[in-house]
């Protein structure tokens, strides 16, 4: 939260009453706001770490305006498996504290949204090459954080994300 306020200052425009920018901690399944609160929620890579997604998905349909959008995001399958492959057991990837605790399969994530009554829309693959990052991360996992190999597509992810090449 804190990274996050310090990395928004270069956004603020204080005089701006159309802008405003506020952050919270809370559980997900009982966020702090009332019923009816939100047009739009985006869980971005969350509903991965929850033991109950499915109570979590009540809690965003209950603050969510009627019509509103829900939009989530979590990692594909098939490569969450391989992430799991190579970093497996006692202490690996699947067992960080915090860390990932299912493997969704898209059309059981769709039915348990949509059976809370939205309704699809599409996907996108956005997070393509993240993958080949977590797949050496789980492959050098006792060394993830200063492998050089992770470090130098590190800085291809930065590269492409704050450069956005053409290619």
């Amino acid at each position: 939260l804190k990274i996050t306020r310090e990395r928004f200052e270069h956004f603020a425009e204080p005089d701006n009453d159309a802008k405003s920018f506020g952050l919270s901690s809370a559980s997900a399944l009982n966020l702090p706001f009332a019923d009816n609160t939100f047009d739009k929620v985006i869980c971005s890579e969350v509903l991965e770490h929850i033991p109950d997604y499915r109570g979590a998905l009540r809690e965003i349909e209950r603050v969510l305006k009627p019509g509103g959008r829900f939009v989530p995001t979590v990692p594909r399958a098939w490569p969450e498996r391989i992430c799991w492959a190579l970093a497996p057991g006692k202490d690996g990837y699947a067992d960080q504290p915090g860390g990932h605790v299912r493997i969704f399969h898209e059309p059981d994530l769709r039915k348990s949204i949509s059976d809370l009554g939205f309704s699809y829309r599409g996907k996108h693959y956005a997070n393509e090459l993240h993958s080949p990052y977590w797949w050496l991360k789980c492959a050098f996992w006792e060394r993830r954080d200063d492998h050089p190999l992770v470090k130098l597509y590190h800085r291809f992810l930065v590269w492409d994300l704050m450069d956005r090449p053409a290619l």
